[in-house]
């Protein structure tokens, strides 16, 4: 890589502006540091560079701060003078668009470092006070996927494209000799995964990984505006999860996830926990939505139960956001809400009371929170309206009545967790045709049914879960992009059940 002709180019501007609050500085005139652009720069070696904008400070006194390894506490702040691995080299200033920046170098890379993920703020220190530029994640590999068109505009340079795949197959045969990091070489293929509104668990808001890493992304409960965070959701706007802290596995494409809010139902009434330290919902009180959504704080203090009866009765209401602080939901909380037709129920959800969601008519799918293990008495029964369910693997036992009078449930995926069906849990579901058990037909022999009014679920047609093709005849099925499949026998192409889907066990 030496003696290489100098090329600069800049990149997309890597920072917004920081604004940090301290007492005894007018906001206005407060030091306020932004690492403007970031590049990587050819000379006799490979460096990277930063443009720094500071406002209201003598630039001389700024200073670059790096990290060669990320903090892992889904915290940019966690990035603080004293932990750092390097301070910048200053190299002076530059003019960019009329503007003038302090440059500062990271020049520790060699061939082997084109994955090395470097970490890096921009600090200044006035009057015993720190302040600090947002954090810039940066490196080789992500100058050459934005070059190179991955995961930005592709440069109109041939030559300069040409150049960086060399490098990049060179860093990677550096890393094999040097056995550095081979499992992750400059040449495998790396997706980004990028996130509004969050953070992945280096305190940053984009990264890139390899195909099956398993990447942690949380955000926060409630957004600036006390609204309370709703769901994950995927560039088609499709919920991923209700959770704000999730682990994906990386796929084959660039994915943006973003962080979605909603304004919390004013009016509902709240009882103070024998704990002292949360809350409960209790009673719609005043409050005249329709679509509600129940705030995950409530005077400074987590919101943490649905109790029985809370929203019994209420026909005006036609759906409920539930926030990741609830644990419970109490007996009959949304008993005969006859116009409810969708509930979002968080995976911090540990207990969900009996009756919790009978006689809600239309209520047309519900997913049952993988953290429930049991399906109480009576807890969808009459929902006329259910047409399919999927339960998770971390049920052990169907309750009496469970499923009862749910005359439109026409398919039902067990899994072979479930060890007991209580008495009437399918009775009078007489649209019940189709049974996707997770398990085997000896591990279906081994579940204690009441033999209580469930002929609707014996008498349905069963498949049992297979992950590769059956060898033997049968009717088995599995799961294909998240979409059950039932596997064909002979040459007959696999079905796809469009009508069913969830996440795998």
């Amino acid at each position: 890589m030496k003696n290489c002709k100098k090329i600069a180019f800049l990149l997309t501007a890597l920072a917004l502006l920081t604004a940090v609050l301290t007492i005894g500085i007018a906001a206005e005139d407060k030091p306020a540091l932004d690492i403007y652009a970031a590049n990587l720069s050819f000379e006799d070696s490979v460096y990277l560079m930063y443009a720094v904008d500071a406002e209201n400070v003598d630039a001389d006194q700024v200073k670059m701060l790096f990290w060669t390894k990320p903090i892992l506490q889904s915290d940019p702040d966690a990035y603080v003078k004293g932990t750092e691995d390097y301070v910048g080299s200053d190299c002076g200033d530059v003019t960019i668009k009329d503007n003038t920046y302090k440059m500062f170098k990271y020049d520790k890379l060699h061939a082997k470092n084109m994955t090395d993920v470097i970490y890096a703020r921009a600090y200044v220190e006035v009057d015993g006070v720190a302040y600090y530029s947002e954090l810039s994640k940066y490196s080789i590999l992500q100058y050459a996927y934005n070059k190179l068109g991955y995961t930005g505009t592709a440069t109109d340079s041939d030559t300069l494209q040409e150049m960086l795949r060399n490098m990049l197959t060179y860093g990677a045969s550096a890393q094999k000799h040097f056995e550095y990091n081979t499992d992750r070489l400059a040449t495998d293929s790396f997706y980004q995964i990028k996130l509004e509104g969050g953070v992945l668990s280096d305190g940053c808001a984009h990264g890139l990984y390899l195909e099956g890493e398993q990447v942690r992304i949380s955000a926060a409960v409630t957004d600036a505006e006390g609204a309370t965070f709703f769901a994950w959701l995927n560039e088609d706007g499709v919920k991923v999860t209700n959770f704000t802290e999730a682990t994906i596995t990386v796929g084959t494409a660039n994915a943006t996830y973003t962080a979605s809010y909603a304004a919390c139902s004013q009016g509902l009434m709240f009882i103070l926990n024998d704990d002292g330290e949360s809350y409960s919902v209790t009673n719609i009180g005043t409050c005249a939505d329709t679509d509600i959504v129940i705030p995950a704080t409530h005077e400074g203090k987590p919101v943490t139960a649905v109790l029985q009866k809370a929203f019994e009765n209420r026909s005006q209401i036609t759906s409920v956001i539930i926030p990741c602080s609830v644990t419970s939901i109490g007996t009959s909380a949304f008993y005969a809400c006859t116009n409810l037709t969708t509930i979002s129920i968080p995976d911090s959800v540990t207990t969900i009371g009996n009756a919790a969601f009978g006689a809600c008519h239309n209520l047309t799918s519900v997913a049952i929170p993988g953290s429930v293990t049991s399906l109480g008495e009576a807890m969808f029964t009459a929902c006329i309206g259910l047409t399919s369910v999927t339960i998770p693997n971390s049920v052990t036992s169907i309750g009496e009545r469970a499923f009862h009078s749910c005359i439109n449930l026409a398919s039902i995926i067990i899994p072979d967790s479930v060890t007991s069906i209580g008495d009437d849990a399918f009775r009078d579901c007489v649209n019940l045709t189709t049974v996707y058990y997770g398990g085997t037909a000896a591990d279906w022999s081994g579940v204690s049914i009441s033999t209580t009014y469930n002929s609707n679920l014996t008498s349905a047609t069963r498949y049992y879960y297979s992950e590769t093709a059956p060898t033997e005849a049968g009717n088995y099925w599995h799961w294909v992009d998240e979409k059950v499949e039932i596997w064909s026998s002979g040459d007959a192409e696999n079905e796809s059940v469009d009508d069913i889907a969830s996440d795998p066990f």
